[in-house]
């Protein structure tokens, strides 16, 4: 095909480079290229807006001349290979699993095909009879031969970069994962067009859309950086942690949290309290770069730091360093000197999953009690569970008698009143001793050796003593709801004991709700018996963990639940088409059946938004809110209720 260099269309392109300009100014001027995706990211804009500028101006045949397009046009080709290489590096590092690239020919088998590319460029530069031809006379250009290799190219890195989404695509979100994978029909619907039609310069104009789509979407600032501290966000430490789990990449963290945060705000002005916190936060993403040059630092607010590294021995060091230098780190305005907690850990060595690692460091300065100034739980936390497992019967005889058990309550967001109207609560147990014991392996060993009932009464007159008080009738919640084991179900005498310790209280009935599990329903005569009863004496009654047990639908429809709660094994598989189905069938079943739903689980805002859309009633999730103490949860009503 000849084509004649004056008759190109270059307003696509002039649009496309006001664009990406606007993009690369936001880049710089929000600090938005920190991270390594970020930085090729960031390498990958400038890219598009040179090989923009070199289009444009070799649209211009007579003022360039016929050496100047060669150059113009040999430069415009190289970049133009560069680019899909860079968004298919941008990928590896977005997914995290460059590292899996440790071998000389494992890199090479992913550069070949761009370095080949780039040497038949250069050599058509001399020969113009691979790629493309130019007529010195006309200043007319021709493509030759391989002048497919270019697409070629581009498609290939297209093509295995739309795979690594599709592996990987745990880690997206859905407006993400649309985002990324744009590129590709965007691509490739321009090169067509361009192909065809070689006047009109579409491919930069449409890559340029594509980069804008990735750049709200996961290069934005709010998903990056803390305006307060610079530093990460939590979210993006969430991304990285999930990637880590994901591609089970042993990574290296650590925790600071600064214990005596809030006073920082009572003794200074609220900008010099910023400025405060800035100039540490300044201090742990740069001081220790000579130490470590890769680790990155996160603000998980509240006070909370995180460091992360994929050196222990790097990131030890510059944990003792920061204990040393920070306690002695005073304001020039007021006297202040941090109180800090510091702990050094591996994944996934010591928390096997995602959801139990960030439950832990919420807590872990309250929960971690040992005598040592940085709490090394790789070499404690394997020989302190072991411990635990092995005592648990002093463990909770002790708890017992000390009263260590605590009732946390994880809020319920109401979706027609929109507002928090309800609560879960939930046992803890934090001994004296051995600190923070988790859930999972209390309760499981409780249920096993028959204490699950008495830890249940506990928690039950826990819960009315708070309905009973006068701040939680100025909360303005209807209920709270609380978990019986089957244990505690099937006693003869629960209906009497339950409706005796209202009445001794003066609590209304309805102020209560009584969860039982879909497993403890399965075939108890006893049970269903006891729920009916509970029923008929006006107690709220909900099935929990819908979805995972063996209950027939036949029992399910006459037993007298008035909600019933969606298990979180369903939300997080609900991005799949045939759940979404069930779950929108199960929806419209859970209404026809006059009942109310509620969604466990829900940990971010598109799940929340999806479930919503199905016509569930109530969400329950960390997106919302974690488990709290009753005072933080007292905090938080009056704080979102407002």
């Amino acid at each position: 095909m000849i084509l004649s260099k004056a008759a190109f269309i270059v307003y696509f392109d002039m649009a496309a480079l006001l664009l990406l300009s606007v993009i690369l100014l936001t880049i710089f001027v929000k600090g938005l290229y920190k991270q390594k995706e970020s930085k090729i990211f960031t390498t990958l804009v400038i890219c598009v807006i040179i090989d923009i500028v070199f289009d444009i101006l070799a649209s211009y045949p007579d003022m360039i001349g016929y050496e100047g397009l060669i150059v113009l046009d040999t430069l415009y080709f190289l970049f133009r290979v560069t680019i899909p290489f860079l968004y298919f590096l941008y990928l590896l590092q977005l997914t995290d699993i460059w590292f899996k690239f440790d071998k000389i020919y494992k890199k090479l088998l992913v550069a070949i095909p761009y370095w080949a590319s780039l040497i038949l460029i250069i050599i058509n530069a001399f020969s113009q009879n691979l790629i493309f031809n130019i007529n010195p006379n006309t200043l007319e250009y021709t493509r030759k031969s391989i002048f497919w290799v270019i697409y070629g190219v581009q498609g290939l890195y297209l093509i295995l970069g739309l795979v690594l989404i599709l592996q990987h695509r745990k880690i997206f979100n859905a407006h993400q994962k649309f985002t990324l994978i744009a590129i590709v029909p965007l691509t490739f619907g321009a090169s067509i067009i361009q192909y065809f039609y070689g006047t009109f310069l579409v491919e930069l104009f449409c890559q340029s859309i594509a980069i804008y789509l990735i750049s709200s979407s996961i290069e934005t600032k709010e998903m990056l950086i803390d305006d307060r501290t610079r530093l990460f966000t939590f979210s993006s430490f969430r991304s990285f942690i999930r990637r880590a789990y994901l591609n089970k990449r042993e990574t290296h963290i650590l925790l600071l949290k600064v214990l005596n945060y809030s006073e920082l705000y009572n003794l200074l002005p609220y900008e010099d309290a910023i400025q405060y916190l800035r100039r540490m936060s300044y201090q742990f993403s740069h001081k220790y770069k000579n130490i470590d040059e890769n680790y990155n630092s996160y603000y998980l607010d509240e006070g909370l730091f995180a460091e992360v590294s994929y050196s222990y021995d790097a990131l030890k060091e510059i944990a003792i360093k920061m204990n040393k230098e920070l306690g002695s780190r005073r304001s020039s305005i007021v006297e202040f000197v941090p109180k800090k907690t510091i702990c050094l850990l591996t994944i996934p060595k010591v928390f096997d999953n995602e959801t139990n690692f960030l439950q832990f460091i919420n807590n872990f300065h309250t929960k971690l009690d040992f005598d040592h100034e940085i709490i090394y739980l790789n070499e404690l936390y394997r020989t302190n569970e072991f411990i635990i497992r092995n005592n648990l019967d002093s463990i909770l005889e002790q708890a017992f008698k000390d009263n260590e058990f605590e009732v946390y309550y994880q809020p319920i967001y109401n979706i027609k009143e929109q507002k928090f109207t309800s609560a879960e609560a939930l046992v803890r147990l934090n001994s004296k001793k051995y600190g923070f014991i988790y859930p999972d392996l209390f309760i499981n060993y409780a249920e096993k050796n028959g204490k699950i009932a008495d830890i249940d009464r506990k928690v039950f007159y826990q819960v009315l003593d708070f309905i009973n008080s006068n701040t939680f009738n100025n909360l303005g919640l209807e209920y709270i709801e609380i978990n019986l084991s089957i244990l505690e179900f099937i006693e003869e005498d629960i209906i009497e004991n339950m409706t005796k310790a209202l009445r001794d209280r003066n609590i209304s009935i309805d102020k209560l709700n009584i969860e039982i599990t879909e497993k403890s329903t399965s075939s108890n005569i006893e049970v269903d018996k006891h729920i009916i009863a509970l029923a008929k004496r006006g107690i709220r009654l909900s099935l929990d963990d819908y979805g995972t047990g063996y209950s027939n639908i036949e029992r399910f429809s006459k037993l007298p639940f008035e909600l019933i709660k969606v298990d979180k094994s369903l939300v997080d598989d609900s991005e799949k088409p045939n759940m979404q189905r069930i779950l929108k069938n199960t929806f419209n079943m859970i209404k026809d059946l006059k009942r109310k739903s509620v969604v466990e689980g829900v940990e971010t805002k598109e799940q929340a938004e999806r479930f919503i859309s199905y016509g569930c009633d109530y969400i329950q999730g960390f997106y919302y809110s974690k488990p709290l103490t009753l005072e933080q949860f007292i905090k938080f009503i009056k704080n979102h209720n407002k």
